[in-house]
């Protein structure tokens, strides 16, 4: 799990809220920041924070990729033989 430290001598945290639109939810935080060094310190942060998030929905994704490369390429395809009915 990733966290995001807020000084309290720097930052306050103005307002939040959710909205939720069926199994997803979207939260937003307004952080009020009167120092420039710790603005920098939390943008930094935060893009450390999503670096890391979309590292592991790649490496997620690249393992579902090669699962099932694995399971395709262990299935023989059917031969294709030609059909010319029934003799009698």
């Amino acid at each position: 799990m990733t966290s995001i430290w807020i000084d309290g001598r720097h930052m306050s945290i103005r307002s939040y809220g959710a909205t939720a639109k069926g199994p997803r939810a979207i939260v937003k935080v307004e952080i009020e920041v009167n120092d420039p060094a710790s603005l920098g310190y939390l943008l930094k942060e935060i893009g450390e924070v999503k670096q890391t998030l979309d590292r592991e929905v790649d490496e997620g994704r690249k393992a579902e990729r090669e699962a099932k490369k694995r399971s395709v390429a262990g299935q023989q395809k059917p031969l294709a033989l030609p059909y010319f009915g029934s003799e009698p």
